[in-house]
């Protein structure tokens, strides 16, 4: 399943958590087999990513995903709209 970023925010009771909402695309078989793609959205910070409503765990590939999306340097431009929304007065 590959992942395409719908959109990143802070979440409006805890600042410090992230809410990543994720397109999750099938792969080429895994369409064949009828699955579709599907909207999920997680929320969480570092390494403590769940699925809401139901906060179960995010499976590992998505959750390294998740990690890069909050540290890493390649979504560096993601971090910094996270930021203006956080400091943004109210």
């Amino acid at each position: 399943m590959s992942a395409k970023i719908i959109k990143v925010v802070p979440n409006r009771l805890d600042q410090d958590c992230m809410e990543i909402t994720l397109q999750l695309e099938p792969s080429l078989l895994e369409s064949f087999l009828g699955k579709k793609a599907k909207r999920v959205t997680f929320k969480g910070k570092d390494n403590d990513w769940f699925k809401t409503p139901c906060f179960s765990r995010a499976p590992t590939k998505i959750a390294k995903l998740l990690r890069a999306i909050n540290n890493g340097w390649e979504f560096r431009h993601l971090q910094y709209q996270y930021q203006k929304q956080v400091n943004k007065p109210h």
